[in-house]
């Protein structure tokens, strides 16, 4: 991608922004082998290092957790975070919770592929809407860890400091 957007870079600064993309990533591997020749949590990570050493304004992203292991999914929260703070516009196709409730300004609830419901995160997930409880109910049942953001969107009384278990 380096190459193709900015013809005008050297060798030596490619490689350098390769180096310098990879290590803020942890990104340790031989990047001379081939996707069918890595894990695929490598493989996610170094699509995710081409998506973004461009440095693009937008970026896409769909289910970046899925079928990763803990270690790499942790490391992508934090990149995706990152991007949050520094304040890109980040359009996330997910059923992860977790990630919805720590990036989401707004919220695009899909029903039998058509778009059911769209609008700011909080005014969507504290919808009396039977449907859409129905849903966010179904995606944060499959959630193993909440923060307090979220489960205060589900019962503003309960926090993890005073649940009485």
């Amino acid at each position: 991608p380096l190459q193709y957007h900015f013809p005008d870079r050297t060798k030596e600064e490619i490689k350098e922004r390769i180096d310098k993309t990879c290590r803020s990533m942890g990104i340790d591997i031989d990047l001379s082998k081939r996707p069918s020749q890595i894990s695929t949590g490598n493989s996610k990570l170094i699509s995710f290092a081409r998506a973004l050493i461009t440095d693009p304004e937008i970026i896409f992203i769909d289910n970046p957790l899925s079928g990763l292991d803990f270690e790499t999914g942790t490391i992508l929260r934090s990149i995706i975070k990152e991007l949050r703070i520094e304040q890109k516009t980040i359009l996330i196709c997910t059923y992860d919770p977790e990630i919805t409730s720590m990036l989401a300004d707004d919220l695009i609830i899909l029903k039998d592929h058509k778009i059911y419901a769209s609008g700011k995160y909080n005014d969507i997930v504290k919808s009396d809407d039977e449907v859409i409880r129905n849903i966010l109910a179904n995606v944060i049942d499959k959630a193993s860890n909440f923060d307090d953001e979220i489960l205060d969107l589900i019962s503003p009384d309960f926090t993890l400091d005073n649940n009485e278990g």
